[in-house]
């Protein structure tokens, strides 16, 4: 029964001002000590989820707000490696800002391993059909 209510469940839409407030949410518990590891313990996730309530008058639950952390956590890295091989990102979180030379290297380099991996497919096909072919005959 849960399970159901769950999948009829609206996705959340985080906006810049909810993902702020969830940001100092991690903070603060981040300052309290509610972290173990990479998560924070049962005791941080409960209180994030009564600080983006108090905060935001949204009422979230906790894979909402465990979902939002494993993407942050993504898009951190993505963030950190870009930044390490001298490329900027936009300011919208949403595009990568690189020169012409840097997006046609890593288009070669893109087509580069596509046609290597067809390559490899193409002759394990034909590698199976003489392999077919020679025990027929």
């Amino acid at each position: 029964m849960e399970k159901l209510a769950r999948k009829n469940k609206t996705k959340f839409l985080w906006s810049n001002d909810t993902f702020k407030e969830f940001i100092d949410a991690c903070l603060l518990e981040l300052k309290k000590g509610y972290r173990s590891g990479t998560h924070f313990t049962r005791a941080g996730w409960e209180n994030i989820v009564k600080t983006m309530h108090e905060k935001t008058g949204v009422i979230l639950d906790n894979k909402q707000i465990k979902n939002n952390w494993d993407v942050m956590k993504i898009e951190w890295k993505l963030y950190d490696c870009l930044m390490r091989i001298e490329i900027g990102i936009c300011g919208t979180r949403s595009s990568i800002d690189a020169s012409p030379e840097w997006w046609d290297e890593k288009i070669k380099m893109i087509l580069f391993q596509e046609l290597r991996a067809s390559i490899k497919l193409i002759q394990a096909r034909v590698s199976r059909s003489f392999k077919v072919h020679l025990r027929k005959v």
